[in-house]
């Protein structure tokens, strides 16, 4: 509701309309031009639109299977947590389940309306959600194989379905090409996405925000889905560039890719203080930036902070004391850390030539680690 009155008050950026549904965004936006208190709407729509996709189950399964296993799995989906979540969230899946069941039950009928309904109902609910988009080209297909119909038939059934789910598509573009400055039918930050499922602080079915992100949201209540943004102007921090929504969205695909490279067989990621880091680096305080992050980090890589700062932080370190092991070894860490294995591997080396009984072990366990990464990418 939030981000649809700052739309209507010209007070939403427009390269935050890449983080919102459509459709949905839309939607709230003309229910709160057109109601006092659309709340009172709004909350039982979300109710309406979820009974409705348990009843189009039942009546897709009830083509499909038996009675009985119809009606169970209408009560499954009645009974599911995560369907009782959704309709007191202001989020489209609600919105997005019913328009899915909906084409899907249209495109099991033989008639030629209901398929060009069923292309309208799959379009808006591609605009809806992007998760629909690997069902759609199966529907086409399916048309063509029912043997039941005549060839003309089949093609008038492709045809009538794939008109409005293409004109969705260009719709799409023409937006997408707006607001992010290219044409992509991605969108909802599906980067971010997949990267809060694979980083450090994630197993790799959750979603889970990192502790920078998380922190920083905390301060901005007023703004829809801040860490959206937050993913933003981190990223462009990071990297010292003014990336574009759809460079964000590679640059967190990235990290989330080299994460899953590098992580396996690593030890344990032990989170602590260590998102405090890069702020202490940007505001002068090397030492506490390095104590904060060594203290938190394990040898797995942490994408979630500031990259840059971060190894100029250690890099200073080192420079400062070229004859401190421990320095240098700190340097050598954080590098491979962050993926730079061969810079972190000459470190590395540099340390172990200084030599010192108290980090000799620690350092040509370092060592091997890095050459086992190397080997591992050859």
């Amino acid at each position: 509701m939030l981000a649809a009155r700052q739309a209507i008050e010209g007070a939403l950026p427009r390269e935050r309309l890449f983080d919102f549904s459509p459709l949905y965004l839309f939607f709230h936006i003309l229910v709160q031009k057109s109601l006092k208190q659309p709340g009172v709407f709004l909350k039982p729509a979300q109710v309406v639109w979820a009974s409705l996709s348990a009843s189009l189950l039942f009546l897709i399964l009830k083509k499909l299977v038996r009675l009985p296993v119809a009606l169970i799995r209408r009560a499954a989906l009645i009974l599911n947590p995560t369907l009782l979540v959704i309709t007191q969230a202001y989020e489209p899946e609600a919105l997005a389940l019913f328009l899915l069941l909906w084409f899907l039950y249209l495109a099991l009928r033989d008639d030629w309306p209901s398929h060009l309904q069923s292309g309208s109902l799959a379009g808006l609910a591609f605009l809806t959600r992007p998760n629909v988009l690997p069902v759609l080209p199966f529907v086409p297909v399916y048309f063509l194989v029912k043997p039941s119909r005549s060839q003309r038939k089949r093609l008038v059934s492709v045809l009538c379905f794939s008109l409005p789910v293409l004109l969705s598509l260009f719709l799409l573009l023409i937006r997408s090409e707006r607001v992010a400055g290219r044409a992509t039918l991605l969108r909802m930050n599906p980067g971010t996405v997949f990267y809060e499922g694979n980083d450090p602080l994630s197993w790799g079915t959750s979603s889970v925000y990192p502790y920078l992100v998380y922190d920083l949201a905390r301060q901005y209540r007023q703004t829809p889905d801040v860490q959206h943004e937050l993913y933003r102007q981190l990223a462009r921090l990071s990297t010292g560039k003014d990336l574009t929504v759809s460079e964000v969205k590679s640059y967190r695909m990235g990290k989330a890719v080299r994460f899953i490279r590098v992580a396996k067989g690593l030890p344990d990621y032990r989170p602590a203080q260590i998102h405090l880091a890069a702020p202490k680096g940007l505001a002068g305080e090397e030492e506490a930036a390095a104590s904060f992050y060594l203290d938190g980090v394990g040898a797995r890589p942490d994408p979630v902070l500031l990259e840059k700062p971060l190894l100029q932080i250690f890099k200073a370190r080192s420079e400062k004391s070229p004859a401190d092991v421990r320095s240098l070894l700190e340097y050598g860490v954080v590098l491979r850390q962050f993926g730079h294995t061969q810079e972190a591997l000459a470190v590395l080396n540099r340390a172990d030539d200084l030599g010192s009984t108290q980090w000799s072990d620690r350092v040509r366990q370092e060592i091997q680690t890095a050459e086992r990464i190397i080997e591992a990418h050859r």
